[in-house]
């Protein structure tokens, strides 16, 4: 999948690749839990919704991010260990998809913050 350029203001960017796939994922994950009452996503969803949601797609189906944490179970130094995984994880997919790269920093930066106080 490739990305066109930065969003403007003067008109919508077309749907990406990542976008519709992410939409798809995002409704079948909502099905698949059950979820019947729920904004279905689509390539016209809030592009904010939209960027979440593809980087959520690309790192839980497109990268090892949850077979690297499984094997971090109940190992010592697991919490530091994950936040690494975490890192390389939304660095790789800002690099290979930089019009998602804020929506990845905000990800780690919102993940940090959380993973403080459990």
């Amino acid at each position: 999948m490739t990305c066109s350029g930065s969003p403007t203001n003067s008109a919508p960017t077309p749907p990406t690749a990542q976008h519709r796939d992410a939409c798809a994922h995002y409704n079948a994950l909502q099905l698949a839990r059950g979820n019947y009452d729920y904004d279905q996503a689509t390539p016209d969803s809030d592009p904010a919704f939209l960027e979440r949601i593809a980087v959520n797609y690309l790192r839980h189906e497109l990268s090892d991010y949850e077979p690297e944490l499984a094997k971090l179970f109940g190992q010592v130094g697991r919490a530091d260990a994950s936040s690494v995984v975490r890192k390389r994880v939304y660095n790789a997919i800002a690099d290979a998809y930089p019009d998602l790269a804020s929506e990845c920093s905000r990800q780690l930066r919102d993940r940090a913050r959380y993973t403080q106080y459990v």
